[in-house]
Order: C-alpha cells, then structure tokens, then sequence
C-alpha cells in the first residue's frame, strides 16, 4: 500500500471587486504554488498526480510541461473548476474531451485519469470517460460533512464502474467509521495529525489518497468576500506541513494514482 499525494491544479476563484479576473492574472497562486511543490517533491525524490483543468493549462503551458518533466502524472480535473452535476451530456463531453485534447497536446502524456472539480457526480460522467478513453476516476469523496457531503453510502475501496465497468473509480481517503475527510482545508486549518491519523487508520487496508489545491501553497493574502479558512495558513506555513508529513510517513511509499489503477480493483462499493 502507498500514498498519494494529489493536487487539483485550478483557476483560484476570487470575487468580483478584488479586481483579479479583469487582469486575467486568477491562475498565478496555482503557477506559484506549483512550482513550490515541485521542489519538495523533488527533494523527496517522490512523484504524485497533477489534476489540472484545460483552463489553467492553456493559459499556464509551461507549468504543465514542468510537472511532466518532472515526472508526475497529469491528469484531467475538468477544461474549468465548474461544478458538472448539472451539466447536459453534450456540454459534458464536451469540457472532458477538451481537457483530455489540450493536456495531451501540452504535456505529450497520455491522459488516463479524471477528477471532477468539487467532488461533483453527474450521471452521465462514467460513460462520457469510457467514450473518451479514460481508464480511472477520482471524484468520490465518501465524506460525511453537512453541508457539504453526506456520502455515507459511498465506498472506500477501488471499485469498477460505468456501463461497460471500463473505468476504475479510486475514492479521495477518509478517516473510516468517522467518514471525516483528511486533506486540504482540513489539514491546513486542523494540522497534520488529522492526515497522518487517517493514513495510518487506512494504510494497512488500501492505498491513501491525499488531495490538495496548488495555490494553497502560494502566499495568498486575506481576502475580503473569501471564508478565513480558505486563506489560512496558506503560503509557506502549509508548505512546511506537507514537507513533515511526508519525512513522517516515508516508510509507507509514494505514488501516482495511475500505479492504483494498474494494480486493478475490486467491485465494491
């Protein structure tokens, strides 16, 4: 069993005063953050799995080209970061396909996986990646938040789905009984004990899949419009979260979501 460290490259959403959008400067905590990790995750010598939206990458080339020269895996997290859950099939294929199309064509990987941006299901999405040749899926986040998710139903396990069971769903990693989630926000506000307890209540069992947004890493002011706990210890603080807790759980391995999917699944869910 291993852990993967995931990151869902983005377009940062700020609010219309803050004037961002109108310079069409929203992808630079992500193009900075990216380069800061890249560095920690060099100097770890481990590799991790990039889900990057078209938007960013058209606007971001170089970035993405880095990551795979690097290594990594990229993958696609949608062409923006708009919720799919009420999209029609049509306007669906289409923002797959056209994330699937560019990430190719900038990073010259073969694009095998998708995570949609919020963790949103839409019901034709699993048919829409087997026609266009995507081999996994990570957009189940089995998390119980009110509010936000109550997904007590969802498996923690790798499980096959869509028509012809052709893609491998790998769910995000959750503290099991609690169904309390253990990346992003919940790390950076919580601290690192709350990801290195649910690793070790998972490792034994599964693989642990960790998610985090790039621009969490960049040095992102207080905002007025945007909850504290978006911004909080953000910047540099968080970076040195994440670099402990990879020194401390370096027994267990590192990995990229595609080497989960190569191993194969089960059929539960």
């Amino acid at each position: 069993m291993r852990i993967c460290l995931t990151f869902d490259v983005e377009e940062f959403t700020m609010p219309a005063d803050y004037g961002i959008r109108k310079h069409n400067n929203e992808t630079r905590f992500s193009k900075e953050g990216c380069i800061r990790l890249l560095e920690v995750l060099k100097k770890h010598k481990i590799m991790s799995t990039f889900f990057i939206t078209g938007y960013f990458a058209e606007r971001e080339r170089e970035i993405v080209r880095m990551i795979s020269e690097h290594g990594h895996e990229i993958a696609s997290h949608s062409y923006s970061d708009r919720n799919l859950s009420g999209l029609r099939r049509q306007k669906l294929e289409k923002s797959v396909y056209d994330s699937k199309k560019i990430l190719e064509k900038i990073s010259k990987q073969e694009i095998r996986g998708f995570r949609s941006p919020h963790f949103s299901m839409n019901k034709h999405l699993f048919g829409v990646l087997e026609q266009s040749g995507f081999s996994y899926d990570s957009s189940v986040h089995p998390a119980i938040v009110p509010g936000h998710y109550w997904n007590i139903n969802k498996g923690l396990d790798p499980y096959h789905a869509g028509e012809n069971k052709k893609i491998l769903e790998i769910p995000v990693s959750v503290i099991p009984g609690l169904r309390f989630p253990i990346s992003w926000l919940w790390m950076r506000n919580f601290g690192n004990w709350i990801s290195v307890a649910g690793t070790k209540a998972n490792i034994m069992k599964r693989d642990v899949v960790l998610y985090f947004h790039p621009w969490e890493f960049a040095d992102i002011p207080k905002i007025k419009g945007l909850p504290f706990y978006i911004t909080s210890n953000t910047g540099s603080d968080f970076l040195k979260s994440i670099d402990k807790f990879i020194i401390k759980n370096k027994r267990h391995g590192f990995g990229r979501m595609d080497e989960i999917m190569d191993k194969g699944g089960s059929d539960r869910r």
